[in-house]
């Protein structure tokens, strides 16, 4: 009997650490995509059961193929890092950051209505990856890291994939815009 609690224990250590990974990128230790979508997912139904506004940030470090092609991918990969500690330093405990793919990060705001309470959490990160994430010198361009940023927030009765392409569409105009900003 003490074998068999010892083996369900390890079934259970590797249960959890197999969930775990799928919900957690490796590099940034910040959820996974398919996380970012199931959550998108379950607040839009709960947005449906009563008044639970949420608005979603789409974030693109910018230049970021330039960054990986001059300096590596191992500079890359620590822009990833600090952009990273950019949004757990930044955004509010009730909120959830995610690496989406490459340089493309979202951040979910729970409980938040209006796009001018949303647009202050993305000018936040803004500002705050402006000021902290630097390249290394001698490359071309500027030292520091830009992000743009595409705000979203969620009327009722929208489905969860409708509102990350509205996110991300702002996102796309804010990179045709110039870069180095928000849209809402």
């Amino acid at each position: 009997m003490r074998g068999t609690n010892v083996l369900l224990r390890e079934q259970a250590n590797v249960s959890e650490a197999l969930r775990k990974r799928s919900t957690t990128d490796a590099l940034t230790g910040l959820h996974t995509r398919g996380w970012l979508d199931d959550m998108l997912r379950r607040l839009a139904a709960r947005a449906e059961q009563g008044d639970a506004p949420f608005a979603l940030l789409v974030i693109d470090v910018d230049h970021f193929k330039t960054v990986n092609d001059t300096w590596g991918h191992i500079v890359g990969d620590r822009v990833l890092q600090q952009g990273a500690e950019v949004l757990r330093a930044t955004v509010r405990p009730t909120d959830f950051a995610a690496r989406y793919g490459g340089g493309d990060f979202s951040v979910v705001l729970p409980a938040v209505s209006g796009p001018q309470n949303a647009t202050r959490g993305g000018d936040r990160i803004w500002k705050r990856v402006r000021n902290t994430v630097r390249l290394p010198k001698g490359g071309s361009g500027p030292p520091c890291v830009t992000v743009s940023i595409g705000v979203a927030g969620h009327p009722r009765g929208e489905a969860a994939e409708t509102l990350f392409h509205r996110a991300d569409q702002l996102l796309y105009r804010a990179k045709n815009e110039g870069r180095d900003c928000i849209v809402c």
